[in-house]
C-alpha cells in the first residue's frame, strides 16, 4: 500500500509540475542602429524546475530551427542570449520534464546588404541632337543580392520624362 502511494503521489508531482511554459515577455536590442549584433531577454511565468533556454536561428536551406546557444539549466525567471549575425531568430525555453514553450515571436535580424559595396557610375554623351548613342551606366559591387528567402535586395528604376522607363 505504502508502494501505491508513493507511486501515486509522484505521478501527481511529475504531471502537477509539468505544466506549459509560458513566456510572459520578450524583448530584443541591437547593440547600436547600424549593426546587426545583439540580444533577446525572455521572461518565462515562475519556473518549478531547472529550465534551458535555447535560441535558435532559421535556417533557409533546410528549413529548420536549429539551435545556436543554449543557457545552462538555470531557475531564474529571466535571461539574456545574445546573436552576432543577421536572421531570424526565436527562443524556446524547456523545463526538463518534456514542457516546451510556445515560441511567441520571431525576430528578423536584416542583413546589412551595402556591406564592402562599390557603385561606378559612367556615361557616354549623346554624339548628336536627336541620336539615341549615349549610355548611362550604373553598376554596383558586392553587398548581399538575396536575402534569406531568396528575395532580391536590389532592384532598379530608370526614368525618362518623369514616367518609369525600366525597372528589375
Amino acid at each position: 500500500m505504502k508502494r501505491i502511494l508513493f507511486i501515486l503521489s509522484f505521478v501527481f508531482i511529475v504531471f502537477e509540475s509539468n505544466s506549459q511554459i509560458t513566456i510572459v515577455d520578450e524583448d530584443m536590442q541591437l547593440t547600436d542602429c547600424n549593426s546587426h549584433e545583439g540580444s533577446i531577454t525572455t521572461t518565462i511565468n515562475n519556473p518549478i524546475n531547472q529550465v534551458f533556454y535555447f535560441l535558435q536561428r532559421y535556417d533557409t536551406l533546410f528549413n529548420l530551427w536549429p539551435t545556436i546557444t543554449t543557457s545552462p539549466g538555470t531557475l531564474d525567471s529571466i535571461y539574456t542570449m545574445s546573436f552576432s549575425e543577421c536572421g531570424a531568430y526565436r527562443v524556446v525555453v524547456y523545463d526538463g520534464l518534456l514542457s516546451l514553450s510556445d515560441t511567441t515571436n520571431t525576430y528578423l535580424i536584416a542583413c546589412d546588404t551595402m556591406r564592402g559595396t562599390t557603385s561606378v557610375p559612367g556615361q557616354d554623351n549623346i554624339q548628336c541632337f536627336g541620336d539615341s548613342t549615349g549610355e548611362l551606366r550604373y553598376e554596383v559591387i558586392g553587398g548581399v543580392p538575396f536575402d534569406s528567402l531568396g528575395y532580391k535586395y536590389y532592384n532598379y528604376s530608370w526614368y525618362k520624362d518623369d514616367s518609369l522607363y525600366a525597372s528589375g
